[in-house]
């Protein structure tokens, strides 16, 4: 059984995104946006499958639609939410590793929330 630390959520979350937007992961930061760094709504869709696959299905399959997509928006549930975080995304994640006991808490854990900062 594969279990995660906060630091190790955050370096896979970053790796992932800077790889699927092109981007420099100097440039993802906590309070970046998907939006901020480039992403529409294809990117985010194309994400959504790889941060689960990552995570090894240990998220819910409905966690990334509320993350990602406004559920205001009725018909058009792809439409990307500009507010939701990098932060938000990791502790949407955390969260859900929690739940289902694969989250290892530890020294690793300041590391990753001094350097997602």
């Amino acid at each position: 059984m594969t279990s995660f630390t906060e630091y190790e959520i955050f370096h896979l979350i970053r790796a992932a995104i800077a790889e699927d937007l092109s981007v420099d992961e100097a440039e993802i930061t906590s309070d970046k946006t998907l939006i901020d760094l480039g992403a529409d709504s294809i990117d985010i869709s194309e994400l959504n499958v790889r941060l689960k696959e990552i995570f090894e299905n240990y998220i819910p399959e409905n966690f990334f639609d509320e993350i990602f997509f406004n559920p205001n928006e009725g018909a058009n549930k792809h439409t990307p939410q500009d507010g939701f975080t990098i932060e938000t995304i990791m502790v949407g994640i955390r969260k859900h590793l929690q739940e289902t006991g694969k989250l290892e808490v530890g020294a690793s854990s300041r590391e990753a929330l001094l350097e997602i900062n």
